[in-house]
């Protein structure tokens, strides 16, 4: 089955899209006034536990040039 959090993010863009026409936004429109509540989704606040130890992994790997949260603090990042 189809991600609901996609299919809403879909018609969202649709709906936002300047080469889209009237009558596609209006199908958009309704879709999410129909089936998503307005395009309202819940969101499970779940998160794979493997993807935070991966991403936190990968903030810590040395970045050649930068001597630590300093530098990025600086560069704005």
């Amino acid at each position: 089955m189809s991600n609901p959090g996609n299919i809403v993010g879909g018609h969202k863009a649709n709906l936002n899209n300047p080469n889209t026409s009237e009558e596609a936004k209006q199908h958009s429109k309704e879709v999410l006034d129909q089936e998503y509540n307005g395009g309202n989704i819940e969101k499970s606040g779940e998160k794979n536990p493997q993807n935070v130890a991966g991403g936190l992994k990968a903030y810590e790997v040395p970045r050649p040039g930068y001597e630590g949260l300093a530098d990025l603090l600086l560069l704005g990042l």
